[in-house]
């Protein structure tokens, strides 16, 4: 009897405490729903962080927006996109929430139902859980901080701290949500001083090599291309790749490692090749003709060496000799220009003119393909095609078809795309016209950005 009291009087008092944490911080509600149901309908699985904007933002935040939308890699359903529109709806008024919920433990209400269980609480108690729904996990609030990127900014002193928790899992899940929500000026100072601890090097290194690599000091970066952290590595590799030509001086620290034995090193390697330009134009030529390589090695050595900052005349050279050392070469290096190639760094609208060039048969081969290609390769290829000015005959009856896909991402970068052609792509303007009424407001905004394009007196005026 007095074991039972005990549990019972344990249990009072830990409710109380649930009480009062939860009234502590308030679940703010859109659309008279709590955000702690919201986030539950979120799409959990992302390519990258990738923030999202309100739409009163500058018109030209349109094509980002629509691009990011492709990053979840597959199709959204209605409850994701409620979900989406209150996490942007509600905005910073999230955040303090979110942080409050944001712990790697299993939420105090479960624990105490797994309390109550193990040690045969009296059946009213259990009951009482049961009813209440005790036994469920709480809401996981990692996408929602994700997603809403630098309105989530005030955040992130809480996950600085947590760079050093003991839980790997922590860790890794606080490194995301400062990438989404950084700002340089803020952000760079914290994270330079976590350098000097081995465990948060881990986390800080590479969070400033993907957002802030010239604030990363030269000692630092020559240390991290020799790290025995194969990950450091790798993040010198990017934070050079992304510096372009200021990278020259590591030049020698890059070309040793595009000899790595593991392969995502010697890729990320020959990125930041590219990025040098000139400079390192030797070096690409003689990676291209290393033996035992694959096509798709070939592929990558190519591209990097076509960059904006590269020796335009012996990157022609070579794309000529790629494509012709082997039937389907060019479609190969097509392929791998959609779904590998990094759209930030290399200017893939001029690359594919150049191929088409020495392969006039290229795009429509690869036009013909793109069916079997994910929503997400499709969405990120329109962006592309919407370069391609010289091929409008070609391009635009495909981007036509395309806004009448059943991928949201897919129909908004193919409307963006078509505005990028301008009075090109007037044999679009029927389609265009008639997705003005689109449920969504992106999509009606990437449609009316098309029309100004194409033909300013069919666009919507601005409201």
């Amino acid at each position: 009897m007095k074991k039972k009291a005990a549990i019972l009087l344990i249990l009072v008092v830990l409710v109380v405490a649930i009480g009062w944490q939860t009234s502590n911080i308030p679940d703010p509600r859109y659309q008279n729903r709590p955000l702690s149901q919201w986030i539950k309908d979120l799409p959990t699985q992302f390519h990258q962080p990738i923030g999202l904007t309100p739409l009163s933002q500058d018109e030209a935040s349109l094509e980002w927006q629509a691009a990011q939308q492709a990053d979840f890699g597959r199709p959204l359903t209605p409850a994701n996109r409620s979900a989406l529109e209150a996490i942007n709806a509600l905005g910073p008024r999230a955040v303090p929430w979110l942080v409050a919920h944001f712990h790697p433990k299993p939420p105090l209400r479960l624990r105490l139902f797994q309390f109550a269980t193990k040690h045969k609480a009296p059946s009213f108690i259990t009951n009482f859980m049961q009813r209440h729904r005790w036994y469920e996990q709480s809401p996981d609030p990692f996408a929602a901080l994700c997603l809403l990127g630098s309105r989530a900014h005030s955040a992130v002193p809480h996950m600085l701290k947590r760079l050093a928790d003991p839980n790997e899992s922590v860790r890794q899940r606080a490194r995301q949500i400062i990438e989404a929500a950084f700002k340089r000026e803020a952000d760079v100072p914290p994270l330079l001083a976590m350098l000097t601890n081995p465990i948060t090097r881990v986390y800080a290194f590479p969070l400033l090599a993907a957002k802030a690599p010239h604030a990363i000091p030269k000692a630092e970066l020559l240390a991290g291309f020799h790290d025995r952290n194969l990950a450091l590595r790798q993040a010198s590799l990017a934070a050079a790749a992304r510096m372009g030509t200021n990278a020259v001086e590591y030049l020698p620290q890059i070309s040793e490692l595009s000899r790595h034995k593991e392969s995502y090193c010697r890729y990320l390697a020959v990125s930041a090749l590219g990025s040098v330009g000139a400079p390192a134009a030797e070096i690409l030529r003689e990676l291209y003709a290393r033996p035992g390589e694959n096509e798709e090695w070939k592929a990558h050595v190519v591209s990097a060496t076509m960059s904006p900052q590269g020796d335009i005349t012996q990157g022609r050279a070579l794309l000529a000799q790629y494509c012709a050392e082997k039937p389907g070469n060019a479609e190969q290096l097509m392929r791998y220009i959609a779904g590998r190639a990094t759209l930030e760094i290399w200017d893939m609208a001029s690359l594919l003119q150049e191929l088409n060039a020495v392969s006039p048969q290229t795009i429509t081969a690869f036009l013909e393909s793109m069916p079997a290609m994910s929503d997400y390769a499709q969405a990120r290829t329109c962006v592309i095609l919407g370069g391609l000015t010289g091929k409008a005959p070609l391009i635009v009856p495909f981007l036509t078809s395309k806004l009448k896909d059943h991928d949201f991402s897919v129909r908004c970068n193919s409307a963006l795309a078509l505005g990028k052609l301008g009075p090109k792509a007037a044999s679009a303007l029927g389609t265009l016209k008639e997705m003005q009424n689109a449920e969504k407001p992106l999509e009606r905004a990437c449609v009316n950005k098309a029309l100004q394009a194409i033909s300013p007196a069919l666009a919507t005026p601005a409201q």
